[in-house]
């Protein structure tokens, strides 16, 4: 297994979740047009990556794992202090 892969795809899956969390919250603001249509777009995009966990190495899909499992909890903590403090 490469770390370097790994660690590639944690961050890769912690964009993911960030895009994904970004969108449906600037979707519950609009119009149910707009978002059936965003739903629609995370739903392919969510089966592109099904597709692309499916053929790919094992490092891979753990990093992804890793990602998409620390990224929410990190958010979460983000969320309730009050985001990034540069002090």
């Amino acid at each position: 297994m490469s770390l370097l892969t790994i660690a590639a795809m944690a961050g890769f899956a912690s964009v993911v979740y960030m895009i994904a969390v970004s969108l449906v919250e600037k979707a519950l603001d609009r119009s149910v047009a707009v978002r059936r249509y965003v739903f629609l777009f995370l739903a392919i995009a969510a089966c592109g990556l099904v597709v692309l966990l499916a053929f790919s190495k094992s490092d891979v899909v753990l990093g992804f794992v890793i990602g998409g499992v620390l990224t929410p909890i990190v958010h979460r903590a983000m969320k309730k202090q009050g985001g990034w403090r540069f002090t």
